[in-house]
């Protein structure tokens, strides 16, 4: 059974793997290290999730998870952790880019939005600096704060 924990340095390798194999970006996943839970099975990074956290606002990132596994609700065990995770640091509003789940998204309770909407504070992430393409749809999901 695949376990969600945090994220460790000596992850970031698999989870790079991951993404590239994805076609997902990974500019900046190292400053997301703080905020950033791998999915493990069997001692094996399969899985990632992360937020860059800008204020009450936070911008969901690296969510993925290896072909093997997919189809069993490891994305929306990922998805889940992540929410939680935000609400616990306080972050007050979710958004997220995305070019592979936005069905995922819809379907947990975010609302697509314009992308020229997404708040200022996040123009410094290296997925709005370009990491993430234009053709990426913008959602958001207003958190209540544990």
């Amino acid at each position: 059974m695949a376990t969600v924990s945090p994220a460790r340095p000596m992850d970031l390798s698999p989870i790079t793997s991951l993404l590239k194999q994805s076609g997902l970006p990974t500019a900046g996943l190292t400053d997301t290290l703080p905020n950033l839970w791998v999915l493990r099975e069997n001692g094996r990074v399969m899985g990632s999730i992360g937020f860059e956290a800008r204020g009450e606002a936070a911008l969901l990132r690296s969510l993925v998870v290896d072909d093997r596994l997919r189809g069993r609700g490891n994305g929306r065990k990922l998805l889940s952790h992540g929410v939680s995770a935000m609400q616990q640091a306080g972050v007050r509003d979710a958004y997220g880019l995305t070019t592979t789940i936005p069905d995922l998204l819809a379907r947990s309770g975010w609302r697509e939005l314009p992308r020229n909407e997404l708040p200022a504070a996040l123009s410094a992430s290296a997925e709005l600096g370009g990491a993430c393409p234009e053709s990426a749809r913008s959602f958001h999901l207003r958190l209540g704060v544990a």
